[in-house]
């Protein structure tokens, strides 16, 4: 069975959620059954070669065009549509408002047996303003005439395209994102250690540093954290457009010497036993349900998040992780400080957590979950 994953990007970061997932999904197919091709036009491609190394039996197509916006996509969809026929691909899979324009536009000249989408988070992304977030929602009601079914990555996620996007409730599946438990051991937490008292609280973020990421938020909350415990450190791990602009902010806050960027993570257990509680300033508008905050919880790290997307569908307040309102970075400040007052509730709550990640967020029910949607809907498409 011939699959590709389109992924449409030629700035975004190699290792961000859409190709997180993507890998994801790839290392759970049998490869036995499934024949599967990743296409993009990111460059340099020897940084998608190397992301996806372990990925053995993935052929990558490189498609420059597809991201020729200046003409509308209309060459990006040809070359797709003549890519899918050549090399009898069976199954579509788009990733991303880009991908999911062009998936629409070559289904036009060349439609797959089946064609979907998944969406990661608020399908409108960062859009602001009435005319281009109406935009948006008029080009999902046309992209929604071609595909087959919308993978929605949460409950909010699917509400959204439902009710303002209007796609059809039959044509979205809910398939919530997962890890391998097995692969995050759970660390030794300060929780555990009465030695905490005795040392300074460690505060991290990880992910894109990018302004959609709200990482001025977690900026914010790391000055209001210093104002009342001046021994705090803060640690970034991740990179992004934005990094100069937060390091400058830090500078100005006089809080540079207490922060230390760790750069790109590629192990983040690692990370996370530099940390004693993960911050996480998500934007409701845009972040879906952030991986991290599931490797966060499978390792024992606490987590502070605030609440909006499809967050609260994984992390329970005071139950699995602690939550706040979009915006509150004192309210951030006051519970990632206040874990420390209360060592055995935050050790129940990374018990919890844990106990959360096995039973419902696993990689396994998710790839069953989407190899079930691939066979189902080819099983349709040839009847």
């Amino acid at each position: 069975m011939r699959i590709a994953y389109l992924w449409v990007s030629s700035s975004g970061s190699v290792g961000s959620g859409s190709t997180n997932h993507i890998r994801h999904w790839l290392s759970g197919l049998d490869n036995i059954h499934y024949d599967p091709a990743l296409i993009t036009c990111y460059e340099p491609i020897s940084h998608i070669r190397d992301y996806f190394m372990e990925i053995t039996h993935l052929e990558i197509i490189s498609s420059p065009l597809l991201d020729t916006k200046s003409k509308l996509f209309i060459p990006g969809a040809i070359q797709l549509a003549r890519t899918l026929r050549d090399g009898g691909f069976q199954i579509l899979h788009t990733v991303g408002f880009k991908s999911d324009l062009l998936g629409w536009l070559s289904s036009y000249l060349y439609k797959p047996d089946l064609l979907l989408s998944s969406i990661e988070g608020y399908p409108g992304g960062v859009a602001t303003g009435r005319l281009r977030l109406g935009i948006f929602k008029i080009l999902y009601r046309l992209i929604s005439t071609r595909v087959d079914q919308f993978i929605a990555i949460t409950n909010q996620t699917a509400i959204e395209l439902i009710n303002e996007f209007g796609v059809h409730g039959d044509m979205v599946k809910v398939i919530r994102s997962g890890i391998c438990p097995g692969n995050y051991q759970m660390i030794d937490g300060w929780y555990d250690d009465s030695s905490h008292k005795d040392r300074n609280p460690r505060f991290g973020f990880l992910g894109r540093i990018a302004p959609e990421k709200a990482i001025d938020d977690f900026v914010m909350a790391c000055a209001e954290i210093y104002r009342r415990c001046p021994g705090a450190s803060f640690h970034i791990g991740g990179d992004g457009p934005h990094k100069s602009a937060v390091m400058e902010k830090f500078e100005r806050l006089n809080l540079h010497s207490n922060l230390k960027f760790h750069g790109w993570v590629h192990d983040t257990r690692e990370f996370f036993k530099s940390i004693d509680a993960l911050l996480v300033p998500a934007l409701p508008q845009y972040d879906g349900l952030p991986w991290v905050i599931l490797e966060a919880m499978a390792t024992g790290v606490p987590v502070v998040a605030m609440d909006g997307g499809g967050i609260r569908e994984v992390v329970k307040n005071n139950v699995t992780g602690l939550l706040v309102k979009p915006g509150d970075v004192v309210g951030m400040a006051s519970k990632a400080l206040g874990l420390f007052d209360q060592p055995s509730s935050a050790h129940r709550m990374a018990q919890l957590a844990r106990a959360s990640i096995e039973d419902h967020f696993s990689s396994e029910r998710e790839i069953e979950e989407l190899v079930c949607i691939y066979s189902k809907g080819l099983a349709r498409g040839v009847s």
